[in-house]
């Protein structure tokens, strides 16, 4: 009997039983025939998500028929061996996602670096017969094992020739397979595009300089925030973009040592005189001036005392960095690649390679990759060879696409005012409008449009309260306004006493809204059909040549339809329109992440880390309750970062047959071990015959007192709060690069004018040849790691407009991954296609990219 007949043709899984070696026979993952034995160590300074990645490791290698060992205190354990090589099982990893640090311990081994010290590493290794060794680490500890790897013949064969060693152990174990994870909050790493820890480094920093924000505005003081990241500024770059503040110093980019005390109290002064009461300063650990001069918190604070007779302080941010509790990105990201470390592991024991192999498990383009080891760490090593010989300039050329886009965004929006006194009084207008529920990033990339719509020389223009605030085009009559000859009122309006629905921004009209959450404009969940004559004659009066639509699946279909009425209103058929894509449900076509979702996510997390705790204590299942409508991503990704045993998803449907499935592997979960509380997640609009409470009875009814449920929805939770600093970053990359490109049809348009042929004329023929190319009215969004504009008339094929969804979402290929980690068994088929990515290429910019 099925609850919900309309099921999405996916893999089914059913609980795993206990872990066994993998035969020649079987199919999928290629394995050896005997237990490969994998041992997992952490190295190094900590970082968040270490711990995720840990039970990842271990849990995959027992799923996949390895026995997994973990090694304390990093390298140091390597070297005294005995208990601090420690067998581990399904259980010794449980609860210790929400953990910050490393379970394990980790050190920086002054043995290990000598021969003396590896060969005792060696002999330990393989007293237990451990070849495979995953290292969580950043550079230091990835050329270690390294080290480790290109030695290993020789070292075992002095073991065997001391006796340490049995003779034959080199013909058993001719190399040692390495798979390194970078666990780094300072994402110094060259190759990949994030590392573990990092996003939860600049959560903390980005929560401090909140914080001080709000003291620092109540007396009008001047903060320097000094951050971690050696000879990296991308923490402190990141903060700064995702507070706006004032000021920024970071390695690559070294000061003047004469000129730049100058700078940065013009900068300063500029601020306070357009009316900011608190001015930010970030710098960054290693921040240093042309002559190669470190610059100090003293350094700057004195000189803003001294100049500008300022109230300064100075905050040195520390080892917070490094503390509390993994993101819902640090999770997964090490949950993923944990998983992938062990495939390729089990991979390299079946292809024996003499030399054995060296991976770093990194990300390129949004996706999971494999990248050699030793490339990747020269190539890091090089950026910091360049910081000591203090080559002007060359720090900042060897960053990656990211950085050089990010700082000039920075700059353009944050470090710079220029722009805010440079607007003509008859400059064209670009409108903003937002559409659909509010979200975390919303504001943020409405700050983004309007800075940088005044730097390109337009006149931001708000409608508020979203479409809704338009009167329908049947209601609208003639106006009490205007003026006895008849001439048009200034505002449009549908009633006399009804507020204007539009409103100018200035540069300091959006200060401070990076950090804030909701819609300050106001928005809802209005299409423009019924009131689109309206729009269009609210358009012409106010002069609008662009269009930014920021929301959901809502905003999708309001440029549609914006679209479509083009052929009946003139004005809709020639300016430039794009959405932003921001919601929580992650389910626009065109984009693999929306504004929102990751904070939503956060939000989850927290909440199902807080609901865990009350479980654990009484033999109880929580189900809890997530929005996402009709799309299962928050279900299976916050699911999959809050550690829970199973998350439906609307995909997929569900029918009574799961739902057994599900207690009895509850049932099982617990007999095997009754401490530990459990989760499912559930999406609010499963199914229309299921609720949260209908589905927790079932489960109890079906739990032979094993436990008892109860139900949590978390609700409009997930829409509030600040917005993460992902979702910061993502708005102002979203909305810069989309009135960048608003701004560049404008230019065109301008460009083939002439005295004969009207602004207006030349708009449309400009815009006409846009339509033409299917570029007037796009989406920007995030694929494959780079942002991108995609034509809406092109995102159709893709769209689900009846469950209000995108039809092949990239995030269903981590479904298998979050159900093995849960213990289930997944059919071969789906595992192998999670577990096929692509290798990295490692590559260097010859000069920094323009956005």
């Amino acid at each position: 009997m099925a609850i919900d007949s309309e099921i999405y043709e996916y893999h089914r899984v059913t609980p795993s039983p206990p872990p066994r070696s993998f035969q020649e026979d079987d199919e999928g993952l290629d394995q050896p025939k005997q237990k490969l034995r994998i041992a997992v160590l952490t190295s190094g300074g900590d970082s968040q998500g270490m711990n995720a990645a840990i039970r990842s490791v271990v849990r995959m290698s027992l799923s996949s028929g390895c026995v997994p060992y973990a090694v304390r205190e990093g390298y140091e354990g390597l070297v005294q061996g005995g208990p601090m090589i420690i067998e581990f099982n399904w259980n010794s990893v449980a609860q210790i996602m929400p953990l910050g640090g490393t379970i394990i311990g980790s050190a920086r081994s002054a043995r290990f670096r000598s021969r003396e010290g590896r060969l005792a590493a060696v002999r330990n290794l393989l007293l237990l017969q451990i070849d495979s060794l995953v290292v969580i680490g950043g550079d230091g500890s990835l050329t270690g094992a390294d080290l480790l790897r290109q030695e290993w013949p020789s070292l075992v064969q002095e073991l065997e020739a001391t006796g340490e060693l049995p003779k034959g152990t080199l013909e058993r174990h001719p190399a040692v397979n390495i798979a390194g994870l970078i666990g780094s909050i300072d994402k110094d790493m060259l190759g990949t595009e994030m590392t573990i820890g990092a996003d939860s480094a600049l959560h903390r920093i980005t929560e401090a300089i909140d914080a001080i924000t709000t003291s620092a505005c109540s007396h009008q003081r001047a903060f320097i925030i000094e951050v971690m990241g050696r000879n990296c500024g991308w923490l402190a770059l990141a903060a700064a973009l995702a507070s706006g503040a004032d000021w920024l110093f970071i390695p690559e980019q070294p000061q003047n040592s004469e000129k730049w005390p100058e700078a940065l109290c013009q900068a300063i002064t500029r601020n306070r005189a357009l009316g900011k009461r608190e001015s930010i300063v970030l710098l960054s650990e290693g921040a240093v001036d042309g002559d190669g001069r470190p610059i100090t918190a003293a350094m700057v604070q004195k000189t803003l005392t001294e100049r500008l007779k300022l109230d300064v302080r100075a905050t040195v941010l520390g080892h917070v960095q490094r503390g509390g509790m993994p993101s819902a990105y640090d999770r997964i990201l090490a949950a993923l690649q944990g998983v992938y470390a062990v495939s390729s592991l089990v991979n390299a024991a079946k292809k024996r390679h003499p030399n054995g192999a060296a991976t770093i498990i990194g990300m390129q383009g949004g996706s999971i990759c494999t990248l050699p080891l030793r490339e990747c760490v020269a190539l890091t090593r090089s950026i910091d060879d360049a910081a000591k010989r203090n080559v002007l300039g060359e720090v900042f050329r060897l960053r990656d696409r990211d950085f050089h886009q990010d700082f000039e965004i920075y700059e353009a929006l944050c470090a710079s005012a220029q722009g805010a006194s440079l607007l003509a009084p008859n400059a064209p207008r670009m409108a903003v409008v937002h559409v659909g529920p509010p979200c975390g990033g919303m504001n943020t990339a409405t700050f983004a449009m309007v800075r940088a719509a005044i730097n390109r020389g337009f006149q931001p223009l708000a409608l508020l309260g979203g479409w809704g605030s338009v009167a329908l085009d049947a209601e609208t009559g003639p106006c009490r306004c205007q003026s006895e000859n008849g001439s048009k009122p200034e505002k449009l309006c549908c009633a006399c006493d009804r507020k204007p629905t539009t409103t100018t921004l200035s540069w300091m009209d959006v200060d401070g809204w990076v950090g804030e959450g909701g819609s300050h404009l106001g928005t809802d969940r209005t299409l423009p059909s019924g009131r689109l004559g309206n729009i269009a004659r609210l358009f012409e009066q106010e002069r609008v040549q662009a269009l930014l639509i920021i929301g959901g699946y809502e905003a999708y279909l309001s440029l549609r339809q914006l679209q479509a009425a083009g052929a009946d209103h003139s004005i809709l058929g020639r300016i430039q329109m794009v959405v932003v894509p921001a919601t929580i449900s992650n389910n626009v076509p065109g984009t693999d992440i929306t504004l929102g979702s990751d904070t939503a996510l956060n939000m989850i997390v927290a909440s199902c880390d807080a609901i865990r705790q009350s479980a654990s204590s009484q033999k109880r299942t929580f189900v809890v309750e997530v929005h996402g409508g009709k799309c299962g991503y928050l279900s299976l990704l916050g699911g999959l970062a809050a550690a829970a045993t199973f998350s439906y998803l609307p995909e997929e449907g569900i029918m009574v047959e799961d739902i057994l499935r599900e207690a009895a592997h509850l049932r099982r979960r617990f007999q095997d071990d009754r401490r530990l509380g459990r989760l499912i997640v559930l999406p609010e609009h499963l199914s229309p015959a299921l609720t949260g409470e209908s589905l927790a009875a079932l489960l109890e009814m079906e739990s032979e007192g094993e436990f008892d449920v109860r139900v949590s929805k978390l609700g409009h939770l997930q829409q509030g709060r600040e917005p993460s600093p992902f979702d910061r970053l993502l708005a102002m990359r979203f909305a810069w690069l989309a009135v960048e490109h608003l701004a560049s049809m404008a230019m065109e348009a301008r460009r083939v004018s002439n005295d004969a042929n009207p602004m207006e004329m030349a708009q449309k023929q400009a815009f006409e040849a846009s339509d033409a190319l299917g570029t007037r009215c796009s989406l920007i969004g995030l694929h494959c790691g780079a942002v991108r504009l995609s034509s809406i008339s092109a995102l159709g094929a893709i769209a689900d407009d009846h469950n209000r969804r995108t039809k092949h979402p990239s995030w269903m290929r981590y479904r298998p991954i979050a159900q093995l980690l849960a213990k289930y068994t997944v059919s071969q088929e789906a595992l192998k296609a999670a577990l096929d990515i692509p290798e990295g290429v490692l590559s260097l910019p010859d000069k920094p990219d323009k956005v």
